[in-house]
């Protein structure tokens, strides 16, 4: 007989620890992913219901009677073939029940968008215009009654060859303070403005006695009117070395 093969023995497979269980997150750290959810859904929900037009002064009918509002509502009203006076009535009574709704579903989320500073609207307007403004700098290298020199006009927004100091008046955080600075209740801004940019014209121009700020009012040509009037430059306000 062929002799019989040793052959080893298997180890035996000792037994393993139990394994200590996985550490569970708190009730805390779960519910952090759900909580940011519900805010990110809060905050996008509030953000479109305040987007929402907000008629605001549009509803006070004495603005009506500008002459703009006038043209547009009897364009309007001959469109729907109706009267100016019934047409105005019944668009009232939409916009009325339009704010009313409006400002049920933003209450809500009025405290939150107060306190995050995100609460203005996108207001609309009662009637268009067909005038628009640019504001100019101009300067007098002699007093104003002196008839010995001109006014320099150094500045006119959109001009590309009257750009002085172009880079700081039409930045657009300046444009955006200039563009108010035309409305009456701005005018102590207005004021204020007009001086820091006067202190600019007489450090680049150390002969300039007299700036003058002031905005270009022109109409826009229409069918109506193709050939409007010149433009005409109006709010000045001067400010002496």
């Amino acid at each position: 007989m062929p002799p019989r093969r040793k052959t080893a023995r298997r180890a035996r497979p000792q037994p393993r620890e139990a394994e200590a269980p996985a550490e569970q997150p708190s009730i805390a750290r779960r519910a952090i992913p759900h909580l940011v959810a519900l805010f990110v859904l809060f905050h996008v929900v509030a953000s479109c219901v305040h987007v929402i037009p907000d008629l605001g002064g549009g509803l006070d009918r004495r603005a009506w009677r500008d002459a703009r509002a006038q043209r547009e509502l009897s364009a309007w009203a001959d469109r729907f073939g109706m009267e100016r006076a019934e047409f105005e009535d019944r668009i009232f009574g939409v916009a009325v029940g339009f704010q009313e709704t409006r400002g049920a579903i933003a209450r809500p989320f009025a405290r939150y968008m107060e306190v995050t500073g995100v609460q203005q609207s996108w207001a609309m307007f009662a009637a268009g215009t067909p005038l628009s403004d640019r504001f100019g700098v101009r300067m007098r290298r002699c007093p104003v009654r002196d008839t010995s020199c001109e006014w320099e006009t150094l500045f006119v927004h959109g001009d590309d060859e009257r750009a002085w100091r172009r880079d700081v008046i039409g930045h657009p955080r300046v444009r955006s303070a200039i563009f108010r600075w035309s409305w009456p209740s701005y005018a102590v801004r207005y004021r204020r403005g007009c001086a820091a940019i006067a202190r600019l014209v007489f450090a680049d121009f150390p002969d300039a006695v007299v700036a003058e700020c002031s905005f270009e009012r022109s109409a826009t040509p229409s069918p109506a009117s193709p050939a409007p009037a010149p433009p005409e430059w109006s709010r000045q306000i001067r400010v002496s070395r």
